[in-house]
């Protein structure tokens, strides 16, 4: 017996809970889903007399939208509506730089990377790319580039930079900790 239950009772209740777990997922998937259609589609527009949404009209209600889900901490639904944000408009740094701060979140390091380099060929002063890049640097083990953010970043923002002045230098000491003796 496992705490009072039986095996079969414990096992039923894991395959429960797991069910409700996807249950829900899926509900919040569907839901996504939706508001994703209901934003994309000019037919709403049209029924009510009004011009169809232009493509950057889209990409700022998708990126409002991934923005919205984002605070909440629900990272997943937040990369479908950045996603769909630079389907719309490609060009958008604020979004590389959302979409790639999602993903480090979710431990998606080299693909933040990516994003966080894209954002950068677009607008290369965006203080806050270049610290979520240094950070993103810093998750995968490469203090070098990390450094090379802090540089870039200090005379966009010193404040931010000095906040990544810290965690580059708590990488390096414990680095140096772990390290063997030599």
């Amino acid at each position: 017996m496992n705490g009072g239950r039986s095996n079969s009772t414990q096992s039923f209740l894991e395959a429960f809970l797991l069910i409700r777990r996807e249950l829900r997922d899926l509900v919040r998937f569907a839901v996504v889903l939706i508001v994703g259609v209901w934003l994309t589609a000019p037919s709403v527009a049209a029924r009510k007399g009004q011009t169809a949404p232009t493509p950057a009209e889209q990409a700022q209600a998708f990126l409002k939208e991934g923005y919205r889900y984002q605070k909440a901490e629900r990272y997943q639904e937040a990369i479908y509506f950045y996603e769909q944000s630079l389907g719309q408009n490609p060009k958008q740094a604020k979004a590389l730089d959302h979409l790639g701060f999602c993903c480090m979140r979710l431990r998606q390091y080299r693909r933040a990377i990516a994003y966080f380099q894209d954002a950068l060929e677009i607008s290369p002063s965006l203080a806050e790319v270049h610290e979520h890049l240094g950070e993103a640097y810093l998750a995968v083990g490469w203090p070098k580039l990390a450094r090379r953010e802090y540089a870039l970043l200090l005379p966009l923002d010193p404040k931010a930079a000095k906040e990544l002045k810290k965690k580059l230098d708590r990488s390096e000491e414990a680095r140096a900790y772990t390290q063997p003796d030599e």
